[in-house]
């Protein structure tokens, strides 16, 4: 009985469970149908008051006029902090990503807020903009145990309003470009008037609303073409980000639809497409990576992810994994004769904050091998994000040495031993790459000052391990009277040399044993504009390298001829050796002739080979970013016969060709037997012979924009000895017969400015047609998979 009487409740409770169940859905059914309907009446009100608004900005209102940015909370709800896979946010903004208390660092998350300290500077102090996101989060997070508490708001309008000021009325441009606080700043201000808007006066928001207003309106009116027009040439990665960023959250906090949209626009539509081959994003333009810029760029990306989830980003955030390892060595120097022309910064930056967040996001111990070092003391910007993608203890993998690979970012080989490396760029700042293809627009800023890069690398010493660089060969010509200030891009002193490079073709082969680049570029009078600017028709002068990079040296054939007759104040060709940065990484070395035509600088040897330049060499010093004082650097010239130094006017007729061969070695190596110029001033096609003890090339390069042929004998290494020629238009690799007794005959068609290599030798590595890229050499590489 008592089972019946049971059995009768629970299907009464049960019947009753299903009609509240069906009424409940009826409610929300209801509600759902008056909720559209009242968003769809209040659209087309929206639309009405606002005729001239774009397609973009009515679909940022889905969620811009959602709870995510709906002001007016009297407190925190429990759905103010998301917890989802990794901390990250899905399109609420102003909501709070968890954080995993395993962080090593998470009891010291708001270490660096200064409670009691009620002065800020506002501009010039890197701390202070993380400062006031780690105040803002201390005060309001769920999980900070100091939540609530007052000393932390009242260090939080300390630092909003030392900014604040800044943007009143007479901001200067500088004021309102400050990237160091574009973000930061909004950012913290939109979470504080969302999550506690009782906490700020009608003054304050009256007063700080119409600041961020300032500095939203002059970003966006400054690049139009960026937030307008969504063109990826004109991007400036770093600085853009930071102020698009700021302009999104003062769109949100301001309640600015414009703001939001536009902003949201450019980071997810034009930033995420930054990234180019091998995890290297672009830095103006289509200019390779900085790596001093690689922690900024990264951090700025994961931050955006975390606060909203941005697929878009995701997937760019996906194709970084790669940089870091690939571009760093394993004793810890970054190369950066591949920048941009002024950005060689030798300042010992090199993604570790970037690695390490990596190394959270997808568990890849290679990046994990150079963020491990911050773990335990990171700068206070970067200990929110990381405490947010923090995924548990790493072990870290010391990254691979003693390869050759072809290097997608920078589109040449890469080749890294313990104590030497190497690099050869294809990358085109002019045009925008493989990965965009059909932008319609050239890039920004102008073009490069060198092709190649190597180092040696020693014990760590100095802050680094670096035992000098060659930072960069070009050819040059002095365009103006007087003394130099600027060996990067010539800019500060209004162009007194020309070197940077237009209209550039360039290949390179990479193979297991060796790598080559060949180039044909104009010299240019290009030294910085938008990318809607015209690069001009740059000058008469052409400048032509072919180069070959192996193990033991980088050896190359440079020259410089002029179309049309010019009258010019100097010429010459410029190798620019670095020991690092005063004060900060290296040391000063001396720039010492053992012999004629053979120097040395720190671990790096030298040697100039058959040239016509046949005048003096003189030596300039020189600091890497040209502070006052630093001299760590060193630009040796070889000077024109007629270039006397004394800023005379020299004639060239057309067709004046003047050329060197360079070759560059590390300490315990030694020079090759011989290099020579075996076409010396063709017009069509230059031919650089190198021999080694064991093996020997023959580089071929059509200098034209027409199909050349080239027929002539090779020597090689001797009779019988195994051949193969390789080139730069296929990764097919001809084994080569010669007859016996006879040396190695030569008939090949070259396609327009392309270049072949014929290789003798008898080990067999020297024929292979592999080449390697990062996924061939980094086995233990991860892969994206949340």
């Amino acid at each position: 009985m008592n089972f019946r009487r049971n059995s009768s409740l629970f299907a009464s409770r049960q019947g009753g469970f299903v009609l509240v169940i069906a009424l409940s859905l009826m409610a929300f059914v209801v509600l759902l149908i008056i909720s559209m309907v009242s968003h769809s009446l209040w659209l087309g009100v929206w639309k009405t008051q606002n005729p001239n608004s774009t397609q973009d900005e009515l679909v940022g209102i889905a969620y811009s006029t959602g709870a995510d940015s709906v002001f007016g909370k009297t407190a925190d709800e429990s759905s103010s902090m998301i917890s989802s896979s990794m901390g990250i946010n899905r399109y609420q903004p102003l909501d709070f990503p968890s954080f995993n208390t395993s962080y090593p660092l998470y009891p010291q998350l708001y270490s660096d807020v200064e409670i009691g300290n009620d002065t800020a500077a506002g501009k010039r102090v890197r701390s202070e903009p993380a400062e006031a996101v780690a105040a803002a989060y201390a005060y309001m997070h769920p999980q900070s145990p100091h939540r609530d508490d007052p000393a932390f708001l009242a260090r939080l309008k300390v630092l909003l309003t030392a900014v604040f000021d800044r943007w009143d009325a007479n901001a200067s441009e500088a004021d309102l470009r400050d990237i160091g606080y574009t973000f930061h700043i909004p950012y913290a201000y939109a979470l504080l008037k969302h999550h506690r808007p009782g906490d700020l006066t009608e003054d304050e928001i009256r007063e700080w609303d119409a600041a961020l207003v300032r500095m939203a309106d002059h970003n966006l009116s400054h690049n139009p073409l960026l937030y307008y027009d969504s063109i990826l040439a004109q991007l400036w990665l770093n600085g853009d980000f930071r102020l698009a960023l700021g302009i999104y959250f003062a769109g949100i906090a301001t309640g600015n639809l414009t703001y939001e949209t536009k902003a949201q626009r450019a980071i997810d539509q034009v930033m995420a497409k930054a990234v180019i081959g091998d995890g290297g994003t672009s830095y103006v333009g289509f200019n390779n990576e900085v790596s001093t810029y690689h922690n900024a760029s990264i951090g700025d990306m994961v931050w955006w992810w975390i606060l909203t989830g941005s697929p878009e980003m995701k997937a760019a955030l996906d194709q970084t994994i790669p940089y870091v390892p690939l571009s760093v060595e394993p004793a810890g120097f970054q190369e950066q004769s591949t920048a941009i022309s002024y950005k060689h910064m030798y300042n010992g930056i090199r993604g570790r904050y970037a690695a390490l967040l990596k190394a959270y996001l997808y568990g890849d111990r290679y990046n994990y091998y150079f963020g491990k070092d911050l773990e335990n003391s990171p700068s206070n910007e970067y200990k929110i994000p990381l405490a947010a993608v923090y995924s548990g203890p790493m072990t870290a993998l010391t990254p691979p040495t003693g390869f050759i690979l072809h290097d997608r970012a920078i589109m040449g080989p890469r080749g890294r031993w313990p104590d030497w490396a190497f690099v050869a760029t294809a990358r085109d700042p002019q045009t925008s790459g493989p990965e965009h293809p059909d932008q319609g627009y050239q890039g920004r800023q102008g073009g490069k000052n060198t092709f190649v890069g190597a180092m040696a690398l020693g014990p760590w010493a100095n802050n680094t391990p670096l035992r000098a660089a060659l930072d960069g060969v070009c050819p040059e010509f002095k365009n103006k009277t007087g003394v130099s200030a600027d060996w990067a891009r010539s800019i500060v002193d209004d162009g007194i040399y020309r070197f940077l490079s237009q209209d550039e073709k360039s290949s390179t082969i990479t193979r297991d044993t060796f790598g080559s680049l060949a180039t044909s570029y104009r010299l240019s009078t290009r030294l910085s504009s938008n990318a809607t600017a015209s690069w001009g028709a740059g000058t008469s002068w052409i400048g032509e390298q072919v180069w070959l990079l192996t193990k033991d040296r980088v050896v190359g054939l440079v020259q410089i001829h002029t179309e049309a007759d010019a009258s010019v104040y100097g010429l010459d060709m410029r190798i620019v050796l670095a020991g690092g940065r005063k004060n900060i990484l290296g040391k000063y070395y001396d720039l010492v002739e053992n012999e004629t035509n053979n120097y040395t600088f720190g671990d790096l040897h030298v040697r100039i080979g058959e040239n016509t330049f046949d005048g003096r060499h003189s030596v300039q010093r020189i600091g890497m970013q040209m502070n006052v004082g630093d001299d760590y650097a060193a630009i040796l010239r070889l000077h024109d016969i007629d270039d006397q130094g004394d800023d005379t006017l020299i004639h060239y007729p057309a067709g004046t060709r003047r050329w060197a061969v360079i070759e560059c070695i590390r300490e315990g190596r030694s020079f090759a037997s011989s290099v020579s110029n075996v076409m010396e001033d063709d017009e069509n096609v230059a031919v650089l012979e190198i021999h080694e003890p064991s093996r020997s090339f023959l580089l071929i390069q059509n200098l034209t924009a027409s199909a050349q042929t080239y027929t002539g004998s090779f020597g090689g290494v001797g009779p019988g000895t195994p051949a193969t020629l390789h080139r730069n238009w296929t990764d097919s690799v001809d084994v080569i017969t010669p007859e016996p007794g006879n040396p190695i005959a030569i008939d090949i068609d070259l396609p327009p400015y392309s270049h072949a290599i014929v290789v003798s030798g008898a080990d067999a590595a020297n024929h292979s047609e592999n080449q390697n890229h990062y996924e061939d050499i980094f086995l233990e590489a991860a892969t994206p998979g949340i």
